[in-house]
């Protein structure tokens, strides 16, 4: 209910600010959160492109969950590193709209560090090579 609510106010945000208004959801490496996703836009009735999941290129499942997402009109993004070509190129191969899928890069993202209990020691960066 949480990333429905969001969904929709982020819709709501978009529109009042001339924006897209869309939520960005890093997947993980468990495909299972698509079910989050595609339980929102039930709840939300908001569209599939106004929630973009991202680092889809992570496993094959996830990367199969994706493509469904794909499928049924939304956008996915895959992580800028040496599986996108391949993971780009299957969804290509499966007649996947090419103008919504996205490839993006970590570069400049924030690493957090932290000691064995997880207290935050400091932030760095994310280098692009």
């Amino acid at each position: 209910q949480q990333l429905a609510d969001l969904a929709s106010d982020a819709q709501v945000g978009g529109l009042l600010g001339g924006k897209a208004g869309v939520v960005y959801c890093h997947m993980g490496n468990n495909e299972q959160v698509f079910e989050d996703l595609w339980a929102a836009v039930k709840i939300s009735g908001v569209a599939y492109t106004q929630i973009i999941p991202t680092h889809v290129g992570r496993t094959p499942a996830l990367a199969k969950a994706a493509a469904g997402w794909l499928a049924a009109g939304g956008y996915a993004d895959v992580s800028a590193n040496s599986v996108a070509p391949s993971v780009v190129e299957g969804f290509i191969k499966q007649g996947l709209a090419q103008e919504r899928i996205l490839v993006s890069s970590d570069a400049y993202g924030s690493l957090p560090k932290f000691d064995a209990q997880k207290r935050l020691l400091g932030h760095e960066y994310a280098r692009p090579n």
